[in-house]
């Protein structure tokens, strides 16, 4: 398979890339339905090694349905 052609499907080395306008909209979902009582509650359990919007899977899952929808 042709490199260029990859890269003109929005791809390069086999990944997708996203597009920064989703990739804003996620972030500013995210950060409008943070949570901080369980974002203390993901870090605590992950040790305190990443950094969570306290965000429960389901309303994750339809935050990245609403931004694939175009």
């Amino acid at each position: 398979m042709d490199i260029n052609n990859k890269v003109s499907d929005g791809m390069k080395d086999g990944y997708t890339y996203i597009k920064d306008d989703v990739f804003v909209k996620i972030k500013h979902d995210f950060e409008r339905l943070s949570d901080k009582d369980n974002a203390e509650k993901m870090s605590k359990y992950m040790r305190y090694k990443f950094k969570f919007y306290g965000i429960k899977s389901p309303e994750r899952k339809s935050i990245y349905k609403g931004c694939w929808k175009v």
